[in-house]
């Protein structure tokens, strides 16, 4: 069950906020069934808890400016009863380079906090009140994200490109557990 609720206000001509709740109840298996950890000495299934109450507030601020430039800031605070608080900061900034083409900016931080039954090493076989978990995603984590996009459009080298947009980006990922990638993308948007 997924419930969210969102309010948008304009603030003035250049200047609009959003803000809002989430709220997703989730019953049923969330254990990876291919996914062991070592346990009191053995290797054992992962075992994560049934049920699952995930509650979220978000606000984000746009603004645009005369220099055909905007800019935006969302912020999310997440918690839920694994006993995980997470919170988000993420900033955009988009610049017009000529006439047609968008050079985009982004950078996120994000931290959280781990699970409670979340563990390295488990000294006994029954985990933390009996769950255990291998899943990284449930860990101790600061990261920072680092993003530049080009959006390039093929608007007046022919009619029937018109609306066909190159898109490329890289971004840079790294986090406190010394996990870290380089993203690469490309692709072509053509509304129709």
């Amino acid at each position: 069950v997924d419930a969210t609720l969102t309010a948008t206000q304009t603030l003035s001509p250049v200047t609009q906020a959003s803000f809002g709740v989430e709220m997703t109840s989730i019953r049923g298996f969330q254990s990876n069934p291919y996914r062991s950890v070592y346990a009191g000495g053995q290797i054992m299934p992962e075992r994560h808890p049934e049920m699952r109450l995930r509650r979220a507030v978000f606000a984000e601020f746009e603004r645009y400016f005369t220099s055909r430039a905007s800019a935006s800031v969302g912020l999310r605070y997440y918690t839920d009863d694994w006993n995980i608080r997470a919170s988000t900061v993420d900033v955009h900034f988009n610049q017009y380079v000529g006439e047609h083409c968008i050079v985009r900016y982004r950078y996120r931080y994000h931290t959280q906090n781990a699970a409670y039954f979340f563990r390295d090493l488990y000294t006994a076989p029954g985990g933390i009140d009996g769950y255990r978990s291998g899943d990284y995603k449930l860990q101790d984590v600061d990261s920072n994200l680092f993003g530049l996009k080009v959006s390039v459009p093929f608007e007046g080298t022919a009619p029937w490109l018109d609306g066909l947009v190159l898109d490329l980006k890289y971004e840079r990922y790294f986090d406190s557990n010394s996990f870290a990638a380089n993203v690469l993308e490309a692709g072509f948007s053509w509304p129709f």
